[in-house]
């Protein structure tokens, strides 16, 4: 097995599916690498911020907070004189003719600002929501289809305060706040993780585009979006609707654009189209041809939508199915007191060095990749401008396309040497290292012994305590 398909496989709880789009999950066009998955893509003076308690694994963890939004109370739409009818609880908002007596709307109209604000006001004072969907996926490589797949069915259940389920023909992700589920349906596999703030990023941000799941968690998106228009009204099952596309932010290199069917009366959405167009960096050493463009789009069309269902806590509990078999994660590798396996990269001046030739200075060695360290940056930069020479930044990125990713650095103003992975460094990063999550940083005193290791949050965990550790005793920051 390939180095990068094996760190995909210890990653894959995190990576299978990343965003429940729209209505629902939308697929994946293909199974790629967890480095192919890491491509779609603040600072003050302070070196690190204060240490904070680290969270607990074994305990629930606050997920509604992770984006700063709390449940809200259905808005006053500015541009009518009475709030959106949200459904009841229990109501069914079934698209289906016969199951749904159009009601009259106002002729009054939203600007395109004021409707995406509506809209995730919504979706942040649902107390629950179920909705069934069905999916459709077109994927074309170089103008010709390469993969058509219609009438795809899937479900999405969400119960405050951080209890969901996204499913499909192929995957599912299941949550009952504590304890994470990745069901992968055609090889009956399943992971098992305890729940995490790194987990739902990965789900709610790992992909363009609103998604239900980020709306009912409280996502701004508005900061994502490069410019948005309304479109002329249209109809879902006998529903009218306002039509909202959106121009998406994404790295150089790719286009997408989301298209929302939102229901007029309620602001649910009820259809969601994204469609990409990506052109692929071709590696030097790539075998076979590579398509210079890749365009996909996925429309997820809400069959019915039930707002402040009546859903039990029994609905979010994972029950294998005969059948299914646990993989386990590779066993933990606990480095701590022991020597730093030692590896050869490329350093930024272009020369082949290894990470034993830093001995005598502290080592900061941090795995990271886009989108998942994103957050995190800010304080690899502050660390590098404070502590310069006396403790070294080894920074490895494991994104596939190095290019997008130096755009993206020097768009955001970070200087920090960066070290771009190969096969051979990831394989050292999963084998020896026991890399099972991304950012992971250790931090490697002068005389090569790893003196403390940090996963997921190292914004809040990198702290100056911790750097002491492996200042140089003759060091000006001692």
């Amino acid at each position: 097995m390939k180095p990068s398909v094996r760190f995909m496989c210890v990653c894959c709880a995190v990576f299978v599916l990343l965003a429940a789009q729209g209505c629902g999950p939308s697929k994946s066009p293909s199974r790629e690498n967890v480095r192919e998955k890491a491509k779609a893509a603040r600072s003050s003076d302070k070196p690190a911020v204060s240490a904070k308690p680290k969270e607990s694994t074994g305990e629930r963890v606050d997920l509604h907070k992770l984006f700063g939004q709390s449940p809200q109370p259905q808005p006053q739409l500015p541009w009518q004189q009475t709030a959106p009818q949200v459904l009841g609880s229990g109501q069914s908002g079934a698209t289906s003719k016969d199951q749904h007596v159009p009601t009259k709307t106002s002729n009054a109209k939203p600007t395109p600002q004021q409707l995406l604000a509506a809209v995730q006001q919504v979706y942040r004072g649902a107390k629950s929501l179920k909705v069934d969907y069905t999916s459709d996926l077109l994927v074309k490589l170089d103008g010709k289809i390469a993969r058509r797949a219609n009438g795809m069915s899937g479900t999405i259940m969400f119960k405050r305060p951080d209890k969901f389920v996204i499913k499909d023909e192929e995957v599912q992700l299941i949550s009952d706040g504590k304890t994470f589920y990745n069901y992968v349906v055609p090889a009956k596999q399943f992971r098992k993780l305890p729940m995490s703030k790194d987990i739902l990023r990965e789900i709610v941000l790992g992909r363009p585009g609103i998604g239900v799941l980020g709306l009912l968690f409280g996502v701004n998106y508005a900061p994502a979006i490069s410019s948005m228009k309304l479109l002329p009204d249209s109809n879902i099952g006998g529903r009218e609707t306002y039509v909202l596309q959106l121009q998406l932010k994404v790295p150089k290199g790719m286009n997408a654009t989301q298209t929302l069917w939102i229901g007029k009366q309620d602001l649910s959405i009820y259809k969601n189209r994204l469609t990409s167009e990506v052109r692929p960096v071709v590696p030097k050493d790539a075998k076979g041809r590579v398509p210079k463009v890749v365009w996909t789009q996925v429309s997820n069309t809400a069959v019915k939508v039930i707002s402040n269902a009546k859903l039990s806590d029994s609905m979010f509990a994972f029950k294998p199915p005969a059948g299914a078999k646990l993989v386990e994660l590779p066993k933990k590798i606990n480095l701590v007191g022991k020597s730093a396996p030692d590896f050869s990269f490329k350093w930024v001046d272009g020369s082949a060095i290894k990470l034993s030739a830093f001995r005598g200075k502290g080592v900061v060695l941090c795995f990271w990749a886009l989108p998942q360290a994103k957050d995190h940056l800010p304080v690899l930069q502050r660390m590098h401008e404070r502590y310069g020479e006396n403790v070294r930044l080894v920074a490895i990125n494991l994104n596939a396309e190095a290019d997008k990713v130096k755009d993206y650095l020097k768009q955001k103003g970070f200087s920090f040497p960066v070290v771009q992975a190969d096969e051979s460094i990831v394989e050292t990063a999963v084998r020896s290292y026991g890399l099972v999550a991304l950012p992971t940083v250790f931090l490697i005193d002068e005389n090569g012994i790893v003196r403390d290791c940090i996963v997921g949050d190292i914004d809040r965990q990198l702290t100056d305590e911790r750097l002491s550790k492996i200042m140089p005793k003759n060091s000006s920051n001692s």
